[in-house]
């Protein structure tokens, strides 16, 4: 399915809306009010905040970037943010939509651990995500896995075009699979719609050279290098005061006093 270009106008406050893929986008946001326009049947809205403020993106990238992927140009087309409760803290992940000429999309996920770059896949026997549980193994199409993680997302900011239904603050299922290969798979759906991807992760290096930003590397942490080399010579330091104040085995007062080993052994050996 190739791209299909279309002007329309914002039924909130009639600024022109140019999407890039309008055979496949189903919700758009508008970049002037803030309205989310569904794309799909008669054009309905919904006024909403955009929070971006609340949560900054962890690659510096916005709508209408270039990549190049494997050869191939794609645009940023779409942005979606996740908040999801992690051991009773609230966290997040987004998810970048990538458009090439020709009608293909890629997603690319990050969190705090780094990237994935994910594609849609179609299983010619799918499976009804309803039924797994963490822990579980399973078998898509020719692929053999493990089910990592289930749990709810809220969808709490979304930005450009979208190619499923989105509303702010609506929840979604999703599962994280670990297939023998090295890839991942990802399902998400909700009451009315459900969605497979495909994918492996990939360098914050690699994505940089795919956006064309300047990769630094993250500098080395030695801080715990220094703080080995300051108990160090503290125990030299301790050992030494040891060797010279209590070495003798008694004193002119008959009082004994503890050998270097002994005193040493008995603070844990710091």
């Amino acid at each position: 399915m190739g791209l299909e270009y279309k002007e329309v106008k914002c039924p909130n406050c009639g600024a022109p809306i140019k999407l890039k893929s309008a055979l496949r986008s189903k919700v758009v946001i508008c970049e002037y009010c803030n309205a989310e326009i569904s794309l799909e049947g008669d054009i309905g809205i919904k006024v909403g905040e955009r929070t971006r403020h609340e949560y900054p993106t962890r690659l510096a990238v916005k709508l209408g970037q270039i990549a190049s992927f494997e050869g191939k140009r794609f645009e940023l087309v779409g942005r979606i943010v996740y908040e999801f409760d992690d051991d009773e803290d609230i966290d997040y992940w987004e998810e970048f939509l990538f458009l090439a000429d020709d009608g293909e999309y890629i997603w690319l996920e990050c969190d705090c651990d780094g990237f994935t770059k994910y594609r849609e896949l179609r299983p010619k026997k799918p499976i009804n995500p309803r039924t797994l549980r963490p822990g579980q193994s399973i078998e898509l199409d020719d692929k053999k896995g493990t089910v990592k993680e289930i749990g709810p997302a809220k969808i709490a900011f979304f930005e450009g075009e979208l190619t499923w239904k989105v509303k702010l603050d609506s929840s979604v299922m999703y599962v994280d699979i670990e297939f023998t290969n090295g890839e991942t798979g990802s399902i998400e759906y909700t009451d009315k719609e459900l969605e497979f991807f495909i994918g492996r992760s990939i360098s914050r290096k690699t994505v940089y050279e795919a956006l064309g930003i300047k990769y630094i590397p993250p500098k080395k942490d030695t801080k715990s290098g220094i703080m080995f080399v300051v108990i160090v010579i503290i125990i030299i330091v301790l050992c030494c005061l040891f060797s010279k104040f209590g070495g003798g085995t008694s004193s002119s007062s008959g009082i004994r006093t503890s050998s270097p080993s002994n005193s040493f052994s008995s603070s844990g050996g710091k």
